[in-house]
């Protein structure tokens, strides 16, 4: 995962909108340390998206809801 853009923006709580990179990885779901992972190159396993995401949060009341969200292929 990479995350391409991400804002925020501050209304009766807090709204959280993020652009990231997903695809599959060479790392198995096993391996300990996933944070470094890199994208699969071969075209047959190559599989990328580009997915936005709302996410509103209203933090004094522990409130976290997913508002939108959307993927196309990359």
């Amino acid at each position: 995962m990479r995350v391409v853009r991400a804002r925020k923006q501050l209304v009766a709580g807090l709204n959280y909108f993020l652009d990231v990179e997903i695809g599959r990885t060479t790392c198995t779901k096993s391996q300990p340390n996933l944070a470094s992972c890199p994208f699969h190159v071969q075209p047959h396993l190559r599989k990328e998206a580009l997915c936005s995401f709302q996410v509103y949060t209203v933090p004094w009341l522990g409130k976290t809801s997913l508002v939108k969200s959307s993927c196309q292929d990359a």
